[in-house]
């Protein structure tokens, strides 16, 4: 299991972009018949159009990496060994975890009253399968946070035309939740809340299910996976579970899917984020 704690880093994410975009720009009206060209302090050769793009690429790669060194902050990470699905093993690694953070009440701030844990559960799919948190991560997390006097809840909408109810029921979360009496919230079956998205990069809102605005702190829970698009899916990409609206999400990935993630992150900025690794799909 990997877990992260999230400092600001999508502001960078986004201002990398808009460099990028500002610069190739700029750039493309560099002369193919220009002989020499100190940039930086750095001579080249130009010879044609196949050189000039190397300038300009060398200048964009340049400019954005001393970006991240002025502006990206460092998110720190744990990665934590599990022996076996045994309950127990998965109990430690949970708590080793929390603990290289300070314990639970380092990570989750003073003022916090409520919390949304979200799980990745976008289908009715046994872990095993490597689609679906372990259910074992998800009680860890639960009773360690319990420690704290915090009130829990656990929210996820299922993936497209997916029930989640009928995810929650498969999985055996429903069940979970039930014994450790925590609320069990379907993000596509409940009051939906449009919201607006601060400094835009391309969504102006975003519809989610009123849970995520009544909550004080975010943990995303997510799932170690490959995806088409946008080559992982982790925490980030977890967080789109909170989108009440089935047709929003397509929406997405009609869009840009990983600008609409960057937008729904700054709106919905988990505050911690774990991500289950025991099987990677």
């Amino acid at each position: 299991m990997s877990t992260c704690q999230s400092n600001g880093s999508l502001h960078s994410i986004h201002s990398e972009a808009a460099l990028y975009a500002d610069w190739s720009s700029q750039l493309i009206h560099l002369p193919n018949s220009m002989t020499n060209r100190t940039i930086n302090g750095r001579i080249f050769e130009v010879t044609g159009a196949a050189t000039v793009w190397s300038i300009k690429k060398w200048i964009i790669r340049t400019k954005i990496m001393g970006a991240r060194k002025r502006y990206t902050p460092l998110s720190t990470v744990t990665i934590a060994r599990v022996a076996g699905t045994r309950k127990t093993a998965i109990e430690h690694g949970v708590a080793r975890v929390l603990q290289s953070f300070g314990g639970i009440e380092k990570i989750i701030p003073a003022h916090v009253k409520r919390l949304l844990i979200k799980p990745n559960l976008m289908m009715g799919k046994s872990w095993k399968t490597g689609i679906t948190v372990h259910p074992y991560v998800i009680e860890a997390l639960i009773k360690e946070i319990k420690k704290a006097d915090l009130d829990v809840v656990v929210g996820e909408g299922a993936g497209w035309g997916g029930d989640s109810l009928e995810a929650f029921r498969t999985t055996g979360v429903a069940e979970l939740c039930r014994q450790l009496e925590v609320d069990l919230v379907g993000c596509k079956r409940g009051k939906s809340v449009r919201v607006p998205v601060p400094d835009s990069t391309i969504l102006e809102e975003i519809t989610v299910d009123e849970i995520a605005l009544e909550c004080d702190f975010i943990i995303s829970l997510a799932k170690m996976k490959t995806h088409c698009e946008t080559i992982v899916s982790l925490s980030l990409k977890n967080m789109k579970g909170l989108v009440s609206e089935d047709r929003e999400r397509l929406r997405y990935h009609l869009l840009d899917v990983n600008r609409c993630l960057v937008d729904l992150n700054k709106t919905f900025k988990p505050g911690f984020a774990l991500v289950e690794g025991i099987i990677g799909l």
